[in-house]
């Protein structure tokens, strides 16, 4: 085995140590290897992403916060004359 596919060996594992953390751990994950002059820094998460979100609204009108994506809606420091309304549906 060449110098070049131990590393890439280690590389692919170390990576799937990464994956195996993160989806047990659930939300959040970093790996950190060192070996000679190769290092490798991995982090990734897995929050949930809000649905729709309104903060600080005064209602006297109507607002509407609606999700459709999976990637949220916000709405904030807000005044309606009428409803708050914020709805999730995501996309099947």
């Amino acid at each position: 085995m060449t110098s070049n596919q131990a590393l890439v060996l280690t590389v692919l594992i170390v990576a799937v140590v990464a994956i195996v953390l993160l989806i047990r751990n659930g939300r959040s994950s970093s790996v950190k290897f060192k070996a000679g002059n190769v290092s490798l820094d991995a982090k990734g998460s897995n929050e949930p992403v809000p649905g729709a979100t309104i903060k600080g609204a005064k209602s006297g009108g109507e607002i509407v916060a609606e999700d459709q994506t999976g990637r949220g809606a916000t709405i904030e420091d807000v005044e309606a004359k009428g409803d708050v309304r914020a709805t999730n549906i995501p996309k099947a």
